[in-house]
């Protein structure tokens, strides 16, 4: 069975953002990829 987390949109917004300003901008990855890693992360 795999387990499927629901994230409210402005939960994610605020994610965004603090990734965004904790993170220099040449060592992002693109938001998409990014959330497709966290989806995968088991926790």
């Amino acid at each position: 069975m795999s387990e499927k987390r629901i994230i409210a949109p402005i939960a994610d917004e605020q994610i965004r953002q603090l990734y965004e300003t904790a993170f220099p901008e040449d060592e992002q990855i693109p938001w998409k990829d990014f959330m497709r890693l966290v989806e995968k992360t088991p926790g």
